[in-house]
């Protein structure tokens, strides 16, 4: 036995119909969407036999005032509800463009940040070269003054020597000196001696 339902063949009749002339298709998910009830079997099987029975109602049938009525609240239900949606659906796009922009905007000044901290970066790196090559400098003129040093250490070892030779040269200069200075004494004496000799 089949299940009773509280449904109208009627009203699934004039969903269907409604839907056809706003041009959609009447399928059981919008059918059901207005209809506020009842199964997807149920429906779907009315929606058919909507569809066995369009074929054979006569298009020439007047259309009451109230089935006129009905049909335009219903449209203007339908409608109304579709703009609701449609304006909640562009007030999250407007939300969604909203967030978009603050976090373009939040990309913009990162991407600022990253460029000048490479431009710091950059200028760090040239200035570390630059002191590179001044300790560079500063470690040839070390280098350059410690051979100097070396060599006037040499040249003063040098002159300590000719100094202490100087020194013998002087002390060898006096012994002669004083021998010469001996020898004339005695080649004085000597004279004198002979001189009194021929006498």
């Amino acid at each position: 036995m089949a299940r009773k339902t509280d449904i109208e063949q009627s009203e699934i009749d004039l969903i269907c119909k409604t839907l056809e002339g706003d041009g959609f298709k009447a399928t059981v998910d919008r059918v059901r969407a207005e209809v506020g009830k009842g199964s997807r079997t149920t429906i779907n099987r009315m929606i058919r036999v909507y569809e066995s029975n369009r074929d054979t109602i006569n298009p020439e049938v007047e259309v009451t005032a109230e089935t006129d009525m009905i049909l335009r609240r219903l449209h203007t239900a339908i409608s109304q509800e579709y703009i609701g949606k449609i304006k909640e659906y562009q007030k999250e796009i407007e939300e969604l463009k909203g967030k978009m922009d603050h976090y373009l905007n939040e990309s913009q000044k990162y991407l600022e940040e990253i460029n000048m901290l490479k431009l710091i970066h950059t200028k760090l790196s040239e200035d570390q070269k630059v002191e590179r090559e001044r300790a560079d400098d500063a470690i040839k003129r070390m280098k350059t003054i410690d051979e100097e040093n070396y060599k006037l250490r040499d040249i003063e070892s040098a002159y300590k020597i000719l100094l202490d030779q100087n020194k013998e040269l002087k002390k060898s200069q006096e012994k002669d000196k004083k021998q010469i200075e001996s020898l004339i004494q005695r080649a004085t004496v000597a004279e004198t001696k002979l001189e009194l000799l021929k006498k």
